[in-house]
């Protein structure tokens, strides 16, 4: 055969591939399941790539950073386990990018230092990065492990072309997805199978979270749960809810405060210790995570856990087992780890600042609550039960109803200091203040705005002391000059309590201590 008769070979192959790949991408735009589109998305991958074994597909719906599988096979079409197969971080390297080849991870610097790559190092793979809107990432992900990959321009361009045409269409589906979850949420609701007495969700955002929530809850495994969101966005509300609508309802729900454990007493807090282990070890304690035994570990802000301690989940999570500090043999356990985080912990793990094989492990599983400003839907409904809640706490006959200006005032705040939490604390303040039936616009206030008033009015009056004063007497005149500006703008005591962070009997101590006139 000439070369022109190859060529034209060649381009007449190259053309029909293309004509099969548009009439493919048409079949795709009748997808009517996220999960169906991304398996049909992935079998023309690797028609593409034909030296592909076996391929899969992640999402980061909420551009956090957390790469999610969602779909995987092989090549003679059978399904793989998707969680711990491949390094999230390999993952991530391709989430903002259009193509990444490797053909030998064994000798590509970029991924040395993964554990997945250390594990199986003979690999050559192909990632492509998409995208659509604002709210949806992904990488398909295709391995080799007994060839290299070859990957000429016109393949790229298909890769590229059906990624591209595939991201919006996924967009389209999920967006339809979560209308029916929210529908089916509600269903349940009202067929009293759900428990979830504190949650209030319209938006279709936070209907689609908490069924996948519940999907969680329900399923054969006990794969860990890293529940990411903002401060105040309710994930131990969701973390709760895997746990009360799950097979280990009946067993413990053990909280964890990450950041409250100490490197020297951590271990012994969290693991357990025997008799005398050290010194006031003066009996033998389980440890939370054996506490939790058969139930749910959760560990609330684990981006804060110690280092050290780090090491020891790890442990605990990778092999069902702990080892008390002062015992020479580990114990069996069986929890299911759920974990929430306000921080990046991929960009923390990649930056070594959290134990990057830890953060393999606990993202079993992921969910990526979205903020209030985010579901605006939501503000009035949540005002509405917050307010009931305080009228009972409260003894009130009844709870004031918000006015059309106090529910606009709601909707226009942005609640980047606290999300749900922040508007709790604005209508517990208005309902502890409110005179009759309703909760005027002047009630509602931000915590934000109130720590700036006084911030404002300190500035305006400097502390003045004796330059000879002792340092208890200088910290014991702020403390009270602090209390009289706090008793000063507001307009009880109750709620001058709440700004100080300080029950009301402490502040009726305080205000005694200090000579501040009492008010009723």
């Amino acid at each position: 055969m000439s070369n022109r008769d190859r060529n034209r070979s060649e381009t007449a192959a190259r053309e029909r591939q293309w004509r099969l790949l548009a009439t493919a991408l048409v079949q795709l735009a009748r997808e009517t399941s996220s999960d169906g589109l991304l398996m049909r998305l992935l079998d023309l991958a690797m028609g593409i790539v034909p030296q592909a074994e076996r391929g899969l597909v992640t999402l980061d719906e909420k551009g956090h950073g957390f790469p999610d599988f969602r779909v995987g096979r092989g090549v003679d079409g059978s399904e793989i386990p998707l969680a711990g197969e491949v390094s999230r971080h390999l993952l991530a390297e391709a989430l903002d990018r259009d193509v990444v080849l490797s053909n030998g991870l064994h000798a590509d610097r970029r991924f040395l230092e993964l554990e997945s790559v250390r594990r199986n190092p003979d690999r050559s793979v192909v990632l492509v990065g998409f995208a659509a809107e604002d709210t949806l990432r992904g990488v398909l992900y295709l391995e080799a492990r007994n060839s290299e990959i070859l990957l000429a321009d016109d393949r790229k361009e298909r890769l590229l072309t059906l990624t591209r045409a595939g991201a919006p269409l996924l967009a389209r589906v999920q967006e339809s997805e979560r209308a029916k979850d929210l529908s089916r949420y509600h269903d349940r609701l009202f067929a009293g199978e759900l428990d979830l007495p504190d949650f209030v969700v319209v938006s279709p955002a936070m209907g689609h979270v908490v069924e996948l929530a519940l999907r969680i809850a329900s399923s054969a495994n006990a794969w860990p749960v890293l529940i990411a969101g903002e401060s105040g966005t309710g994930k131990e509300l969701v973390a709760r809810a895997i746990h009360e609508n799950g097979e280990r309802r009946q067993e413990p729900f053990v909280k964890v405060e990450c950041g409250g454990l100490s490197s020297e007493l951590g271990r012994a807090e969290l693991f357990g210790h025997e008799k005398g282990a050290f010194t006031g070890a003066v009996r033998a304690r389980k440890g939370l995570a054996r506490e939790a035994h058969g139930g749910t570990l959760f560990l609330d802000d684990v981006d804060k856990l110690d280092r050290d301690i780090q090491a020891a989940m790890l442990r605990a999570i990778q092999f069902n087992e702990v080892r008390p500090v002062g015992m020479d043999r580990p114990l069996s356990v069986d929890f299911r780890v759920v974990a929430t985080t306000s921080r990046d912990l991929r960009a923390m793990a990649q930056e070594n600042t959290f134990l990057p094989d830890l953060f393999g492990r606990l993202t079993g599983w992921i969910l990526a609550l979205p903020p209030l400003r985010e579901r605006p839907e939501e503000i009035v409904p949540l005002a509405r039960r917050f307010a009931q809640k305080t009228a009972h706490e409260l003894s009130l006959e009844s709870a004031p109803e918000l006015t059309d200006g106090a529910a606009s005032k709601l909707l226009s705040h942005d609640y980047r200091d606290g999300n749900v939490r922040e508007l709790e604390q604005a209508v517990r303040r208005a309902v502890a203040l409110s005179k009759g039936a309703q909760i005027m616009p002047d009630l509602i206030a931000f915590t934000s705005e109130l720590l700036a008033a006084h911030s404002d009015s300190l500035v305006r009056t400097p502390l003045t002391c004796n330059s000879g004063a002792t340092l208890p007497e200088v910290r014991a005149d702020a403390e009270r000059e602090h209390i009289r500006t706090v008793l000063e703008a507001q307009q009880s005591r109750e709620e001058a309590a709440r700004v100080l962070g300080v029950c009301v009997a402490t502040l009726y101590s305080k205000m005694n201590l200090y000579g501040l006139r009492r008010q009723p």
